[in-house]
């Protein structure tokens, strides 16, 4: 149970097809609203364990106050071992999310209390993959996945209604996970992702891509024990540029003294690859009855900036630059004592 205390002023409410660069303003006087929300939820399942099998098999039931919705949630996963070292796994089932509170604002007009029956949002989903322990050494997990969006919370051009629940879309992709430890001094492991995500705000629109569609993601782990207690870690990243609406035009409107922005077709645009390369340096004080973690860490090393949202004041501000962009190369130090 949740209980939300809302207030406005300027509001800005923003949903996926909105656009990164979108923002919808709402009346500018301050005002209050208070909501509660509930979600009472029970699970039933059976689990079998034999000697190469493993089936969880199960569905959870909820209640949601803010669409007097009951959602059955049904799920499965299997996991084979046909050999020893060897793991072949599938699953799928249904996840519900859970609507912001602020979009069941009376005072904003969306939400059941304005006859706007907004619904909770829908995820389908499935996968399957392969683990195998090669040698003691090297290990590789793989993964596909299949998911399917429904009811998804969407913008309106009705200013009336704002916003509906006929947003959909699916997303496919696979993950690759490759580890290798030599012996106890040294590890290593790689992993890398790819995602496809494509969304619609009506079943007329075109596809576009989702406000955080990023194709390509590729993790770097490579480590050293210097000593028992001393350890020395890197990291390197890459990510491909999330998408985002170029602005193609600007009017101020003086009665409301608020700049109205033009916005081009939704996420035609990508932001730059983000890479960056992180050193870590640890070391561990061992006491009677507890020990403390201290470490040095060095982040962004070779102080790559990557465009990575749009300016909240560009087209507003001359000297605004046009997107905001990573951090330069920082440093953090940090301890954590365990008992």
């Amino acid at each position: 149970m949740s209980y939300s205390i809302l207030t406005q002023q300027d509001a800005t409410l923003w949903a996926e097809g909105s656009g990164r660069a979108t923002h919808r303003a709402e009346p500018r006087e301050e005002r209050e609203d208070d909501f509660i929300a509930y979600s009472p939820s029970a699970w039933v399942g059976i689990e079998g364990r034999w000697t190469k099998l493993h089936l969880l098999l199960g569905t959870r039931v909820t209640y949601w106050s803010e669409t007097d919705q009951i959602t059955p949630e049904p799920r499965v996963t299997l996991r084979y071992t046909p050999a020893f070292g060897t793991i072949l796994k599938v699953g799928g089932g249904l996840y519900t999310e859970q609507l912001r509170p602020r979009y069941f604002d009376r005072y904003l007009g969306v939400g059941s209390a304005q006859g706007v029956k907004l619904q909770q949002p829908q995820n389908v989903f499935s996968s399957a993959g392969w683990e195998q322990r090669f040698t003691r050494s090297i290990y590789l997990d793989l993964t596909g996945f299949y998911r399917q969006f429904s009811d998804r919370l969407a913008p309106s051009t009705d200013p009336t209604v704002r916003f509906t629940s006929d947003g959909a879309g699916n997303a496919y992709g696979g993950e690759l996970l490759v580890r290798y430890e030599p012996d106890s001094r040294y590890y290593g492991w790689l992993s890398y992702s790819y995602t496809r995500a494509r969304f619609t705000s009506n079943p007329n629109e075109r596809e576009r891509r989702g406000d955080f569609d990023q194709t390509h993601s590729l993790s770097a782990v490579a480590g050293m024990k210097i000593t028992p207690r001393f350890r020395l870690n890197s990291r390197w990243r890459y990510q491909s540029g999330i998408p985002y609406s170029p602005l193609t035009s600007s009017t101020f409107d003086s009665d409301i003294d608020q700049l109205n922005f033009g916005i081009g077709s939704v996420n035609t645009q990508r932001f730059g690859a983000f890479h960056q390369l992180d050193l870590r340096l640890d070391y561990q004080w061992i006491f009677t009855e507890w020990s403390m973690l201290t470490y040095l860490q060095i982040n962004n090393v070779y102080n790559q900036r990557t465009d990575e949202a749009v300016h909240p004041l560009s087209g507003v501000s001359p000297d605004a630059p046009a997107a905001l962009t990573t951090w330069p190369i920082w440093v953090s130090v940090g301890l954590r004592a365990t008992f």
